[in-house]
């Protein structure tokens, strides 16, 4: 017994010895270059494209162990003829036993310096989409060539572990223009159990060759469930560090997304995903990124024009048919002090539009950091938005987002102290408090007050609509700067140029509007004129703004009328038309022109005219237009114009100075009426025909008033009353020898005249204190001819006599 096995020990050695010696010289006795050939060709079948080893190397001790000093493998020729795959060297194990049965067993396969290239072309095909599909159908056992697999049989090869150490990716999209481009470099890679032929563990640690300090890593498992196919499953966990916004820009772009403008607001971000997914079937998401401090605008508040918060986002969302429905279970982002969160679908119809479902479930958040969420999630949104007091929201989304269609919104909003600026509009609106609520494609708004300017406003008002909005309004201002409203309406020509790319319609926001209510003013500023009582019904349609029917109180009078206005433009332009009545005139004209004491009375007209909005002097030179006037019971103070007539030489008699001596001695021109029809243009207002009427004369005339430096510049006729005109013959007065007009002129003004003294004048000079000039010059060419014509007439009546034979009647002369 004891010699049997001394035999088997010593024989048992002899074999072990004999294998030790074999596997140390059979390296030396097999050349494995001799192989090179059938191996290449082996693989290139495997992976379907051209494969080239460099030098190989053989030893069978401890395993079989096969070196290869290069790989090269070759990319198709639609993918542009580059390499997929280049590495420096590659080692792989394989077991000896299964070897000496004829099947070959890699148990790790390990490749370093490899540097593999990652093709989109324009297409949209990756080049190693087309090695995955190979693989799978050799995996299936279809009649394509035999793959990496781990099926029994001996024209299998199998890989069970897989490493790249030190390896580098280039990512090369050739669909989008500009072309895109990403490295991943240094790249490990480590892939076990993959000889199942089914899923697989994957472990993936890289950065990015453009930035160092970003890292991502996978753990997890991925790979096809079975040979037979189906989805690709993805289960693990992701780590992102320190991702910069312009790496996060271009990850968006190879996924199709543009993550540009929100890349712009970012500094980094960091943050763990757990990863199940079945792709491109399903996909599910759980996790948390912090983005660090986010930039935002926010020219809302005018003291400071960007802001940066702390933004972090914790989520649970799943995807279904691809990217096609998104589930979310919980999407909550947090901005420091205030915290955010909704649920529910997003759901893809065609290619540019989502149906949406969403939950804001209610929050106080502070102002600033919902406009800074907003900032960063519609980069587009055209308005901004602060206030010192946290807004309560509540909300649910629903419908399709799409360039021409917007989803229903249903909530409520409770604004407190808010400012709001809008591109469109120069001056912000401030401390707007309101209760909104949200229905549908409609918003109401109760409790509604704001300041713009001077301006406030108070009232209820509803919208339907957000594409092209329908406003109805019930709104009540204690007092309105029309001005500033006006010149917030305006816009800058050159702005628009430079915003001509912008998508149409973004900063005009009037000219999508339509809206109607009533709207009343307690007190009323434009420019320097004053109102008060303004009640009207504004409409506001395709850019025009029209206030009819409009009443108002104007200087203890009354307006009839109509406004329009089309904002959008700089200036303002606009047009009144209507009527006033019983207006006091000397505080219109101290208001309108600042002219104190200088005329009274109660003024009635109409005005039709247009002109543009700005300073007084703007508006008055702008002015276009006609009306007429009637101003009754007045008198233009500190300007006597009967003192400044009698005082001139041989007009009035000592008895005509007796009689209207007391009148004399008055500092103003009463009158009873003073009216005429007038046009305005040029900053002037102009009458065709002017007439003033007091108790001892009545003026008619023409001229114009220069609105912007108060000037006067008229002509006129002073036709004395009957009375004065009496006294005047009786003393042989010059003006009465001059300017008598006969009692047999014909009819309308010029019989009115007949028979009175009508001094022809000149008014010169500022409107305060005008100069009055007889033109005797002309009143004596007048007197001649009249003397000329009645000599005529005498004679002719003398030859008539003559031959009539009888003598004529003498014609009375004047004296």
């Amino acid at each position: 017994m004891k010699r049997a096995t001394r035999i088997l020990l010593y024989g048992g050695a002899a074999v072990i010895a004999l294998a030790v010696l074999g596997a140390a010289l059979l390296p030396r006795l097999v050349d494995p270059e001799r192989y090179r050939g059938s191996i290449e060709e082996r693989l290139s079948k495997a992976v379907g494209r051209e494969v080239r080893l460099g030098a190989i190397g053989l030893s069978l001790f401890p395993g079989v162990a096969l070196r290869v000093g290069g790989l090269e493998i070759a990319g198709l020729p639609e993918e542009g003829g580059d390499h997929l795959l280049v590495a420096d060297s590659l080692r792989v194990r394989a077991a000896l036993l299964p070897l000496l049965r004829g099947r070959l067993e890699v148990g790790s396969a390990k490749v370093e310096g490899a540097r593999l290239h990652l093709v989109r072309d324009q297409a949209g095909a990756w080049n190693v989409a087309r090695l995955l599909e190979k693989r799978r159908a050799g995996g299936r056992g279809g009649g394509a060539e035999p793959g990496i697999s781990a099926a029994a049989g001996p024209s299998r090869l199998a890989v069970d572990r897989l490493d790249f150490e030190d390896a580098s990716v280039s990512i090369e999209d050739r669909s989008v223009s500009p072309q895109l481009e990403i490295v991943l470099d240094p790249l490990d890679l480590e892939i076990d159990d993959l000889a199942s032929g089914g899923e697989f563990d994957l472990a993936l640690d890289t950065r990015f060759g453009s930035d160092q300090e970003a890292r991502l890593r996978w753990q997890g498992a991925a790979g096809w469930p079975s040979s037979n196919g189906g989805p690709f499953l993805l289960r693990g966990q992701v780590t992102i560090d320190d991702l910069a916004p312009d790496l996060l820009a271009r990850l968006g772009r190879l996924a199709g997304l543009d993550w540009s403008t929100l890349a712009e607001r970012l500094e980094s971000i960091d943050g763990t995903v757990e990863v199940d997914a079945a792709l491109p079937e399903r996909a599910a998401l759980r996790g948390q990124l912090d983005f660090g401090k986010v930039r935002v605008g926010l020219p809302a508040v005018a003291e400071q024009q960007a802001a940066a918060i702390d933004l972090s986002s914790r989520f649970d969302l799943a995807t279904e048919r691809g990217a096609d429905l998104v589930r979310i279970a919980k999407l909550e982002i947090d901005t420091g002090d205030a915290e955010l969160a909704l649920d529910g679908t997003v759901e893809r119809e065609g290619s540019d539009a989502r149906r949406v479902d969403l939950t804001l479930h209610p929050a106080r958040v502070a102002a600033d950091r919902l406009a800074a969420v907003l900032a960063v999630a519609v980069p587009q949104l055209p308005l901004s938005f602060s206030s010192p007091r946290p807004l309560e929201v509540e909300a649910r989304i629903r419908g399709t987002v799409a360039p021409d269609r917007r989803p229903g919104i249903d909530g409520r909003v409770r604004l407190d102290d808010v400012r709001i600026a809008h591109r469109s509009m120069s001056l912000p609106i401030e401390h707007l408090s309101a209760e909104i609520r949200f229905s549908g494609e409609s918003f109401e708004a109760m409790g509604f007050e704001a300041i713009l300017g001077d301006s406030d406003l108070r009232g209820d008002l509803r919208v339907e609509g957000f594409a092209r909005p329908r406003v109805r309004f019930d709104l009540a201002s204690r007092r309105a700067n029309l001005d500033q409203l006006f010149a917030a309406l305006e816009s800058d020509e050159r702005e628009t140029e430079g915003r001509a790319g912008e998508a149409a319609g973004d900063g005009d926001l009037l000219g999508h509007v339509e809206a109607g209510g009533r709207l009343r003013v307690e007190q009323a500023t434009w420019g320097e004129l004053e109102g008060s009582g303004l009640d009207g019904t504004l409409r506001l349609e395709e850019g025009t703004v029209t206030l009819e029917p409009l009443t108002a109180t104007l200087y203890d009078g009354r307006f009839d009328g109509k406004i329009v206005a089309w904002p959008g433009r700089a200036p303002l332009p606009f047009r009144i038309e209507g009527s006033a009545s019983d207006v006091r005139v000397e505080r219109f004209l101290a208001g309108a022109l600042g002219i104190e004491d200088r005329l009274t009375g109660r003024f009635s007209g109409t005005i039709s005219a247009g002109g543009s909005a700005g300073e007084w002097a703007e508006v008055t030179r702008s002015l276009d237009g006609r009306g007429e006037m009637r101003i009754e019971d007045g008198e233009v103070v500190s300007f006597p114009l009967l003192r400044s007539v009698a005082s001139l030489s041989g007009v009035l008699g000592e008895d005509g100075l007796a009689k209207i001596a007391s009148r004399l001695a008055e500092t103003a021109t009463r009158f009873s009426v003073l009216a005429g029809d007038f046009r305005l243009g040029g900053g002037a207002i102009r009458f065709d025909s002017i007439e003033l009427r007091s108790a001892d004369y009545t003026l008619r005339g023409q001229g114009s008033i220069d609105l912007i430096g108060s000037a006067l510049d008229g002509k006129a006729a002073m036709t004395f009353s009957a009375e004065l005109s009496e006294l005047m013959r009786a003393e042989d007065s010059r003006a009465a020898e001059l300017f008598w007009r006969e009692g047999s002129d014909s009819s309308g003004d010029a019989s009115e005249r007949a028979g009175h003294v009508n001094l022809p004048l000149s008014l010169r000079g500022a409107l305060s204190e005008p100069s009055a000039l007889i033109d005797w010059e002309s009143a004596a060419r007048s007197y001649a001819e009249r003397r000329v014509g009645r000599e005529l007439e005498r004679q002719v009546g003398k030859i008539l006599g003559r031959l009539l034979g009888g003598e004529p009647t003498p014609t009375p002369q004047p004296r």
